[in-house]
Order: structure tokens, then C-alpha cells, then sequence
């Protein structure tokens, strides 16, 4: 096969000796050697066939010279537009790469992975890959191009009251903490039972969870002020402050109960008989 060197330099000369005898030459083109040749000068990508045709006159007998192959290339298509990485807060919205094109302005293909599985959307926290591709056709290569498309949890923006108030013996439940919809609160490390503690100020750190990974977690601290409680004495009833001689052993038939504590021996003789009540301190 010649090259398009030789053949440049083959045309030159037929078109020089053309020249020099006053006549004209053609070139007619067909896609096989045996096929039609006409005046269209190719341009899809292939291998096509070139002849050149001298006119004849009074001087020189018209001539036809032998088929000389040639090839086009296809064409080298780039993608355009594209970053190598993108990155976003999760929003709750989908995410699109926009402003990539093809060099030879035919439409991409775009295919996006997530783990290794193919998505429809980017919406969710994580990290996926983006590729754009053109199938090879009859004049263009094939041609990718993949970007990372990086979206970051959201934070909790929740308001946590930092300060509150309760009374001893009560329940970390009592705590106010946020209602989410996106996750849960609770106080670090209690449990059913967890109190709020002594009488003071005492400190807790709220906790939340997220309910999936297009949220950050999030502490917070709350001071907690612990009242004292106020303890109702015991009330002896007038059943038990009198009453008469029977020869058993009598009482006032008050029990310990949450912040006293019940002193009674009881009595058997008449007199006077002495219930001590005393507070536990804590």
C-alpha cells in the first residue's frame, strides 16, 4: 500500500506533467477497487481507492492511472466539562453533574455507581463514581471519562435546651430533649433507672443517634439543676394517738417510707409511748 506521502508526491507529478502538456486530470473515488469511482472526495472514516484521470487532446491520448488505497482515521473524541471530583452536604436533593459535553457534540451515556452497585441518583451520604462514555461509531473512537462525586453527612441542627432544672430523686426521663424525625436522643449512658442525682448542679451530655449515615452525630452538654425534695411527715391518725389497755402490744402503725425513718417499739402498759421519726439525710 502506498503511503499518503507517495501519493502525494505521484499526484504532484501527474498534476506537473499535466501542466506541461495543456491538458486536466480528475480524481474519482469508490470504496472497493472494483467498485464506483466518482468525483466525491470522501469523508467518513474507511479505506477508499483514488484514480486520477488525464483528459486527452491533439497532443496526448487520454489516460487512467491504476486505483491507489487510502485510509481515514476514525476521529479521537474528548470529554469536556467534566472536574475529576465533586463534593456536597447532604440536603435531602438529588445531585447532578451538569456542563459535560462530548468533543463531537453526540450524547453521553452516564452511569452511576455507589459500592459497586449501579444507582439512579446521587442523594445519600457517601461517595460514588460517574461515568461519562460515547460508544465507538462509524467516524468517532469510544472515549470515558469517570469523576467522584463525594456527599458529606448533614449535621443535626436540633435545639437542645442546655439548661434545666429537677428534683432529686427524679428520673433522667424528666429531661427535655428534642423529637427528631431524622434520629433519636438520649442521655449518655443512662438506663431506665438512672436518677438525676443529688441536690446541686449536675451535668449529663445529651446523645444523638442518627437513623441513617446523612447525618452526623452530635453530643451536647446540659447542666441540670437538682432541687431538694420536700419530705410530707408522717400524720399519726386518731385511731392510733388514743388508745385503750387491751394487754397486747400496741403501735402507731407507721412504717419507714421514702425520707424518714419509723422508731416504734410499741407498748403494752398504759402510758405514754414515744414513735420517733427521724429524716435520712442524703
Amino acid at each position: 500500500m502506498l503511503t499518503p506521502f507517495l501519493i502525494t508526491i505521484i499526484i504532484y507529478q501527474i498534476t506537473d506533467f499535466c501542466k506541461h502538456f495543456a491538458t486536466t486530470i480528475t480524481y474519482v473515488y469508490a470504496d472497493a477497487i472494483g467498485g464506483e469511482y466518482t468525483a466525491t472526495v470522501p469523508t467518513d472514516a474507511g479505506t477508499y481507492y483514488v484514480k486520477a484521470i488525464a483528459a486527452g487532446n491533439e497532443n496526448l491520448i487520454g489516460a487512467e492511472s491504476a486505483p491507489i488505497s487510502f485510509t481515514i482515521a476514525k476521529a479521537s473524541v474528548t470529554i469536556e466539562g467534566a472536574n475529576d471530583t465533586y463534593t456536597k452536604v447532604y440536603d435531602t436533593k438529588e445531585y447532578t453533574i451538569t456542563g459535560v459535553t462530548a468533543s463531537n457534540g453526540e450524547a453521553l451515556t452516564v452511569v452511576i455507581t455507589k459500592n459497586g452497585a449501579t444507582v439512579e441518583k446521587i442523594i445519600d451520604a457517601g461517595t460514588y463514581t460517574v461515568t461519562f462514555s460515547i460508544e465507538e461509531s462509524a467516524n468517532y473512537l469510544a472515549a470515558e471519562k469517570s469523576v467522584t462525586v463525594t456527599v458529606t453527612a448533614a449535621e443535626n441542627k436540633d435545639v437542645v435546651i442546655t439548661s434545666q432544672g429537677a428534683t432529686y430523686g427524679d428520673l433522667v426521663s424528666v429531661l427535655q430533649l428534642p423529637t427528631s424525625a431524622i434520629g433519636t436522643w438520649s442521655i449518655k449512658g443512662a438506663d431506665a433507672t438512672t436518677t438525676v442525682g443529688n441536690a446541686g448542679i449536675n451535668t449529663f451530655t445529651a446523645v444523638f443517634t442518627p437513623a441513617t449515615g446523612n447525618y452526623n452525630s452530635r453530643e451536647v452538654e446540659i447542666t441540670v439543676t437538682v432541687a431538694q425534695k420536700r419530705i410530707n411527715a408522717p400524720t399519726i391518725s386518731a385511731n392510733y394517738r388514743e388508745q385503750v389497755f387491751t394487754g397486747a402490744t400496741l403501735t402507731s402503725g407507721l412504717t419507714n417510707a421514702e425520707g424518714y425513718v419509723v422508731t416504734d417499739n410499741g407498748a403494752v402498759n398504759v402510758g405514754t409511748h414515744t414513735v420517733t421519726v427521724a429524716l435520712v439525710s442524703n
